[in-house]
C-alpha cells in the first residue's frame, strides 16, 4: 500500500476523465443550467474536498450522483492498472468499481432521524 501512497492525485484523477477545463462558481452554475440544451457540456464534475465527495451530472441525467474520493480514487487504479488494455474497456472497470458506491443523501438523513442519541461517558 506504501508504493501507491500518493500516486493518485487531483491531476491524475483529472487526466482520467479526458479533456477538462477548471472553472470558477459563476461559470460553473451557468454550465449547470446551460447543460441540457448544449450538447457540448458532456459532464460537471464538483469536488468537495471538505467532504471528500465528488458530485458528478452527466449529459442526460436528472440528478447528480455523489461519491467519496477515495471510492474515486480506488475505481481509477483499478482501471488504470492494466494501460495495455483499451480505453473503452478501462471505463467500464471504473463504472464497475464505482456500481454500488454512490452516496445515497436521504438514506444518510433518514437514518440520523431514526438513529436516537447515544449518551457517551
Amino acid at each position: 500500500m506504501r508504493e501507491n501512497e500518493g500516486r493518485l492525485t487531483l491531476d491524475s484523477l483529472a487526466r482520467s476523465f479526458g479533456v477538462h477545463q477548471p472553472i470558477d462558481d459563476l461559470t460553473f452554475s451557468v454550465l449547470c443550467a446551460a447543460m441540457e440544451h448544449d450538447d457540448r457540456i458532456t459532464a460537471l464534475l464538483e469536488f468537495d474536498f471538505d467532504d471528500g465527495t465528488i458530485s458528478v451530472k452527466e449529459q442526460g441525467d436528472s440528478e447528480w450522483r455523489t461519491y467519496r474520493l477515495k471510492d474515486v480514487s480506488t475505481a481509477v487504479y483499478r482501471a488504470e492498472r492494466k494501460s495495455t488494455i483499451p480505453i473503452a474497456a478501462r471505463e467500464l472497470i471504473f463504472e464497475e468499481a464505482l456500481r454500488d458506491r454512490e452516496i445515497d443523501w436521504q438514506s444518510s438523513e433518514q437514518a440520523e432521524e431514526t438513529t436516537p442519541p447515544v449518551q457517551e461517558m
